[in-house]
């Protein structure tokens, strides 16, 4: 205390302004967004905050909830912290939850656990609506997460205790990420297991921990393999879209780790699963997109070109039966896989028809949510 009583008011001034510089370091950063995709965000919040909050408080909550999510996976925290401030129900709650984790991962542990005690010290106080308790399970599986990122386990493991499994699919792709490596054989066959037990909520959080596991260590091919063949025996136990959605992760996975030409097999897998089974047409539609975009990715931009022509065909051949609030959702995907092939104006006039399509609902509140979802 001596010491500090020693300080001229020049020096404290210089301690207080280096000790607020050292704060303001810790405060994650917003990655340099484009002023087209500030833009963007700014029309999709602006349009689902224009829901009146009676009688559309969910569906705006839950449409400015979807926003901050795009805001944080953009990079840009400290926007999606000024966003979700205006969010009405539990769901500003879980926004705290899901900036806290982002902080956590950019190494911004201070303000991590800042937002994760604030996110938590409601958790006991929020009143639910009766058969609404998921809501508070995905807030707690949230801050499980951020827990662990953050190195306290125990802390993480008392938050997950009683979460339905229909909420802990991330929490179980961040465990096995996390997990020691002389653990994945015991991880691997914990996983086969869990298939046999047929429970859907429990089989999508083992193929999550395979996803994870198989990214963690694409490099030894051997436990690549493995990983993949859970995903594989899940074929015919489950639902197949899911199945598929898992293959694809993995396929999407190993193009983003640098290694694109080995999707292919998984691709080619992914469609000869897809031309064996009977969708309803948007569910095709936006299979197909998918595809084409991983098959863009992978290094074969003709073949995905040709995907994209035969989902809008199918598009085109299955409007008029596909109820109209779910036709911006189906030609989204095939706009983003026009996007990924590089064809910049024809991925425009996808997304205005996409736009176009939910303005065709009378009703405002899909209108909103078509908009945003652009």
């Amino acid at each position: 205390m001596r010491h500090i009583c020693r300080l001229t008011p020049l020096a404290i001034l210089l301690a207080v302004s280096i000790s607020c510089l050292d704060q303001r370091e810790l405060l994650p950063t917003d990655a340099q967004l484009s002023s087209t995709q500030l833009e963007l965000l700014d029309i999709a919040f602006a349009s689902v905050s224009e829901l009146p909050l009676t009688p559309h408080a969910k569906s705006r909550s839950r449409g400015q909830g979807r926003v901050v999510e795009a805001t944080l996976i953009l990079g840009a925290p400290q926007r999606a912290l000024r966003q979700l401030e205006q969010i009405a129900d539990w769901r500003r709650q879980l926004g705290f939850a899901q900036y806290a984790f982002a902080c956590a991962r950019l190494g911004a542990e201070e303000e991590a656990r800042k937002y994760a005690l604030l996110a938590e010290s409601h958790l006991e106080t929020r009143e639910t609506e009766i058969g609404q308790s998921w809501r508070i399970d995905r807030v707690r599986a949230k801050l499980a997460q951020t827990w662990l990122e953050l190195g306290e386990t125990e802390r993480s493991e008392s938050l997950a205790q009683g979460v339905a499994a229909s909420e802990l699919a991330d929490l179980c792709a961040q465990r096995a990420r996390l997990s020691p490596r002389e653990e994945f054989a015991q991880r691997i066959q914990s996983a086969q297991e869990v298939l046999i037990s047929g429970d859907l909520d429990a089989v999508k959080c083992a193929l999550s921990a395979c996803v994870s596991l198989y990214e963690r260590d694409y490099a030894d091919a051997g436990r690549r393999a493995l990983a993949v063949a859970v995903v594989r025996d899940s074929w015919g136990k489950i639902p197949a879209d899911i199945t598929l959605d898992y293959l694809l992760r993995m396929a999407e996975s190993t193009s983003v780790l640098g290694a694109p030409a080995e999707a292919l097999p998984l691709l080619e897998e992914a469609r000869l699963w897809r031309d064996s089974t009977h969708w309803v047409s948007e569910d095709r539609i936006k299979l197909n997109a998918r595809l084409a975009e991983l098959r863009i990715r992978a290094g074969e931009p003709e073949v995905g070109r040709t995907e994209i022509d035969a989902a809008l065909a199918a598009y085109g051949a299955a409007r008029d039966e596909i109820v109209n609030i779910y036709r911006t959702e189906t030609l989204l995907p095939i706009a983003e896989a026009l996007h990924a092939l590089g064809d910049r104006p024809a991925a425009l006039q996808v997304y205005a028809r996409a736009i176009a399509e939910g303005l065709e609902n009378p009703n405002g509140r899909p209108r909103a949510e078509a908009l945003a979802a652009c």
